[in-house]
Parts: C-alpha cells; structure tokens; sequence
C-alpha cells in the first residue's frame, strides 16, 4: 500500500505517533536508497531505524528484500510480526486479536504496518515455495480485514492450489464470482465450505458480470474444478469465463512462454496484461503440468477466446495459434500480423496509444509518490477510508526524504598532452 496516498500522506505512518519520528526518518532514507539500488548504503538507516524504534515494521519490510537469503528474510519479518503484535496489543488493547478490533484492521490506521508486514511475508512464502505458510498467513489477514484492502485474495487462490486444496480453493474463487453477480462475500470467503456444481447463468449481462471477474480467482476456479471433477461442464464453463475476462494469461500457457521471474510493478488496470503476469507468477506452473495444459489445449471454445485479429482494419487477420501476432511495443493492448500493417495502421491508432501511455504514466506517478507529468491527461484521484471517515486526494505527495549524495560517476579528464615539433 502507498503511503505517498491517503491518510497515511496527511497523518504519517499508521496515522502518526506509532513510531519514533527519528526512526522514521532513517527508514525513509533507507527505503529511498533501496529505490535507488543502493542496498549498501540503505542498510545502515534502516538497521538505525529498528535499533532507535523496534516498531518500526516498515524498516522490517525493507531490510527483509535486501537480505543476503530468503531464510534471513523470513526470520526478519517474523521479528518484525513479533514486535507489531506487542505494538497492536498495547495500542489496542491486549485482546485485539479476538475482540472486536477482528474485522477492523487495515481501516484502523494504526494497524496498516502491521499488515503490509503480514503481506510481505505472503510474498515471501511464495519465493520460498511455502504455500501452507501462505495460506496461513493469507486466512489471517482476511480474518482481519475481511474487505481485503491489501488484495491478498489474488494470492490465496494460487496459494489453495499449490498446498492441492482444490476444495477450498473453488469454493473461495466461487463467493467472487458470486460476488460479480450481487452476491456479498461475507467474512472476505472464509470459512472455507463445500464447493458447488451449479453452472451459472449465461445471459449477457450475468456472463458480463462474470467476465469481469479478477483473472487470478477466475482461473483459481478453473483450475481447481479440474483437479477436482475433470472435464466437466461446470470446469469448461470456468475456463471460458476465464479466458473471456483475461485472454492474456491463456496466451501465455498454450504458447508455453517462460513463467515471469518477479512480480510487475507497474500501474495497471482490472484484468490487464500486468495482472496477468502476476497471476502468472503466482501460478503459471500449475498449468503447465501435462493433463492440465493438455485440457485446455483440446478446448476449442477457450482457445477461441485467446485468438487476436489484426488491428488494422483494411486487414483483419485472424491468429492461427496463441501469441502468433505481435502486440504494439508501447500500449501492448493491440496486435498486428505484421510490422506493415502496424505501421499502416499508426495513423489510426497514435492517439490512443500515447493516451493510455500517459494515463499509465500518471498512475505510475501516484503509485511512486511521484509528480504529477506535466502532460498528463486527466488528473488522478486517490481515495482512502477508514472506519468513520475518507480522504481523496489529487496525485501523490513527493516523498520530500532528502538522500545522501553517491560516488561521483563523473569520470576524470584525460589532460591533452600539446604537441611539440
């Protein structure tokens, strides 16, 4: 979560007061080095930050992506749940894991740190392969904040079905896609139940609804209704759902393309390229196991739904297989069977190319604590809310954190050495 946005932008962290002012500071610092790449002189500020205000749990969640292992990752981030309990038990009492502060935390600003921590270590047990410990740690941050404002639904999912959870994981996917339909989810999809079999409706305003259903739990239901029940109705009604509402996940399977190395970090929107390859991350070895790929490539309808036309209108070229044509290096939202038709079509397509780069630019700025580009097309909103009140706010603060100078890069002049007869 960025705290360059909403009341942590007006408050400060955890709405103020939660740590050391001068451990805040050095962990600002550090954090602005590591942004930067250097991790060598981050360090110092945030190993000072932690000794002036063991508190301090974002100074945790730095040091634990700059460690030399994932082992001491894990064991920083544990110190870090350690202390932040003992923070949430003195600033809300000693029963606020049980009493009715559960279901509150996140719109609690003091309780925010404590749960990025939490959500880095969900990151964490990924890297480390350790889906029980995700599931775990991912049943207790919606027990917490059932609203979910962290997203760690995306991550839960994926998580059930590596742990081969695969009831638990349908019937979680399954209260989301009964949620695109008016269906609220109560307690965020916890506790777990028996999964249905009903197929749902296809009209085209419930198949709309549906559609529009995060990728990374349309296709957890998929997947999970397959490893479950084979190829059945209801699974095939999964993966079309699925590759109707996000086309560029299926892409990547049936074209085999390499599982992305780290998580995206760029701004996005619902069902995007880039929630793609997240979920991907997450995921994408599941699906490439022999009887799963192998059913979704025997699927003719699905498969249907990931072919892409030519863009250019006096062309319209259909692919043939996933990934054939080549998307627009820039938008990556449009794709040509050709670099002459691209370049035919440029005309047509520049104004919403560079708008959505610009668009994308802004986002990238709020998410950054950036400023705002000075050519940006429409101004960027942020809204924040906690129990009894909300903040909007235009764009994102600038950090204002002054970072220490690096090494000069300038490199010395060679002096000219005059010629002589």
């Amino acid at each position: 979560m960025n705290t360059n946005v909403g009341f942590e932008r007006v408050l400060g962290t955890g709405g103020g007061g939660l740590v050391l002012p001068s451990s805040q500071k050095n962990c600002e610092i550090g954090a602005a080095l590591c942004k930067q790449g250097r991790v060598n002189e981050a360090a110092p500020y945030l190993f000072k930050a932690i000794s002036e205000d063991p508190h301090n749990m974002d100074a945790f969640i730095e040091i634990a992506f700059i460690c030399p292992t994932k082992k001491d990752s894990m064991e920083f981030l544990d110190d870090g749940l350690k202390f932040g309990r003992q923070l949430m038990q003195k600033r809300l009492g000693a029963r606020c894991f049980e009493d009715e502060h559960v279901g509150k935390f996140w719109s609690i600003l003091d309780t925010r740190p404590y749960m990025r921590l939490l959500q880095t270590r969900v990151r964490f047990n990924f890297m480390m392969e350790d889906y029980k410990a995700a599931v775990a740690t991912c049943t207790e941050i919606i027990r917490l904040c059932p609203g979910d404002n962290l997203d760690v639904r995306s991550w839960l999912g994926p998580a059930l079905c590596h742990a081969k959870r695969y009831s638990d994981a349908l019937w979680f996917a399954q209260v989301y896609l009964d949620y695109s339909l008016g269906t609220y989810p109560e307690g965020g999809g916890l506790p777990f139940k028996n999964p249905k079999r009903d197929i749902y409706p296809t009209d085209e305003e419930s198949w709309e609804r549906l559609t529009f259903t995060q990728c990374s739990l349309s296709y957890t239901a998929a997947y999970a209704s397959f490893k479950l029940w084979g190829d059945c109705e209801g699974s095939r009604q999964y993966l079309q759902i699925a590759a109707e509402g996000c086309r560029h996940v299926l892409v990547k399977i049936l074209a085999k393309i390499k599982k992305p190395a780290e998580l995206s970090m760029s701004a996005r929107a619902h069902n995007s390229t880039e929630d793609a390859h997240d979920y991907l991350y997450k995921a994408q070895d599941l699906w490439m196991a022999d009887d799963v790929w192998q059913w979704v490539n025997n699927n003719r309808e699905a498969q249907s739904a990931t072919l892409k036309s030519c863009e250019n209108e006096s062309c319209g070229k259909r692919e043939s297989k996933a990934a054939e044509f080549k998307r627009c290096s820039s938008c990556h939202q449009v794709s040509y069977c050709s670099s002459e038709c691209q370049k035919e079509d440029w005309k047509r397509h520049k104004f919403d190319c560079k708008q959505r780069a610009a668009i994308k630019a802004a986002t990238k700025a709020v998410a950054e604590g950036q400023p705002m580009p000075k050519d940006s097309p429409m101004p960027v909103y942020t809204a924040d809310f906690t129990g009894d009140a909300f903040i909007v706010t235009e764009g994102s603060a600038p950090s204002g954190v002054v970072v220490p100078d690096g090494p000069s890069k300038s490199k010395k002049k060679k002096s000219k050495k005059k010629k002589t007869k």
